[in-house]
C-alpha cells in the first residue's frame, strides 16, 4: 500500500489497527469518570460513524472508487437491527465494567471475546472447532475465572469482570451476525453500526440518565471512537488485503495487551501474581488460536 509515495507493509498496517484499538480501554478508564456508560458509548460510536463518513467522502473524490464490497439491500434490514442491538448491549455493558476494574485487568478481559465468539459459532451455526481451539478456549477461559476472583479471604466474583465478560459474549453473538453481512460494503456497515449504535445509547441516555455532558471530555472521547473505532477498522480491511485474513488476525490479537501495556505505563500500576499467571494463560491462548487459524488457512478451512 502507498501512503504519501510510501509503500506500506501490510503487517504494520494490522498492527497499528491492535494499537489503536488495544489503547482505547485504558483511555476509556480516563476518560469516562463522571459520564454514564450509555452516553459514553453514545460517543464513542458517533465518533466511529463520522470516520466512516470521512471514508466515503474520501473515496468519492478519487477518480477510481476501490470496491468495499455489495451493496446492502431491505433483505439485511434484520440483521442490521440485531446487530446494532447487540453492540448497543455489549458497548453500554463493557463501559460499565471498565468503570468497576483496573484498565488492565479490562483489556485482558477482552480475549474472552475469542471464546465467545467461537462457542457461538459452534453451539448455533454448527462450525467445527479443532483441537487448538478448544485448548485457546480454555486457556483464556481460565484466565478470565482468574481475573473474576476479588482479592480477600473469600471467594467473591467481582461485579467489574462479569460485566465485562458479558459484553464479551454479545460480543461474540454480535461477531457472528456480522459474519454474515462480510459480503456487503464495509463502509456502509461500519456507518449503519456506528450512528444506528450512537442513537440507540443515547436514547438510553435520555430515558434512564439523568448525568449531564460536559463539552471537552464528550469531544475526546468521540476522538477515541474515531480513532479505535474508525480508523482501526479501516487499517484492519486494508491489511486484510495484503495479508489474508488469517494472518491479519494474528497480528490483531495483540490488542489486549496492547491496553494492558498501556495501563501499566499510564496507571503505573504493578501487577499481582494472580494477574501475570492470567496473562500467560491469555497468552497461550491467543497462540493457540493464531496456529487453529493457520491451520485452517492452509487447508482451506474456515473457523
Amino acid at each position: 500500500m502507498m501512503i504519501g509515495g510510501r509503500k506500506v507493509n501490510g503487517g504494520v498496517l494490522a498492527l497499528l489497527s491492535a494499537v489503536c484499538y488495544g489503547a482505547s480501554v485504558p483511555l476509556m478508564k480516563t476518560l469516562e469518570q463522571g459520564m454514564s456508560a450509555s452516553y459514553g458509548s453514545s460517543l464513542l460510536y458517533l465518533g466511529c460513524g463520522l470516520c466512516m463518513v470521512l471514508v466515503r467522502g474520501t473515496d468519492a473524490l478519487r477518480a477510481q472508487r476501490p470496491q468495499r464490497g455489495a451493496a446492502l439491500t431491505r433483505r439485511e434490514a434484520p440483521l442490521i437491527v440485531l446487530m446494532i442491538g447487540l453492540s448497543t448491549g455489549s458497548a453500554i455493558t463493557l463501559l460499565a465494567g471498565i468503570r468497576l476494574s483496573s484498565a488492565s485487568t479490562a483489556s485482558l478481559l477482552g480475549n474472552f471475546e475469542v471464546v465467545a465468539t467461537a462457542l457461538v459459532a459452534q453451539t448455533i451455526f454448527r462450525e467445527r472447532m479443532g483441537k487448538r481451539m478448544w485448548a485457546a478456549v480454555a486457556a483464556i477461559t481460565v484466565a478470565s475465572l482468574l481475573l473474576s476472583w476479588s482479592p480477600g479471604s473469600e471467594i467473591v466474583v467481582s461485579p467489574g469482570a462479569l460485566l465485562i465478560l458479558l459484553a464479551c459474549a454479545i460480543w461474540g453473538t454480535e461477531n457472528n451476525i456480522t459474519r454474515m453481512l462480510s459480503e456487503k460494503d464495509v463502509v456502509s456497515v461500519t456507518m449503519i453500526k456506528g450512528f444506528g449504535t450512537a442513537a440507540t445509547c443515547a436514547l438510553i441516555g435520555l430515558l434512564f440518565d439523568r448525568s449531564s455532558l460536559s463539552l471537552v471530555p464528550s469531544v475526546l472521547v468521540m476522538l477515541v471512537g474515531f480513532i479505535s473505532y474508525g480508523v482501526s477498522i479501516m487499517l484492519y480491511i486494508t491489511a486484510q488485503r495484503h495479508l489474508g485474513a488469517a494472518r491479519t488476525g494474528n497480528y490483531y490479537s495483540i490488542a489486549p495487551f496492547v491496553g494492558v501495556i498501556a495501563s501499566w505505563v499510564m496507571y503505573g500500576v504493578e501487577p499481582s501474581a494472580t494477574f501475570l499467571l492470567a496473562l500467560a494463560f491469555s497468552l497461550l491462548g491467543v497462540i493457540l488460536t493464531s496456529m487453529d487459524v493457520r491451520r485452517g488457512a492452509s487447508t482451506g478451512q474456515g473457523r
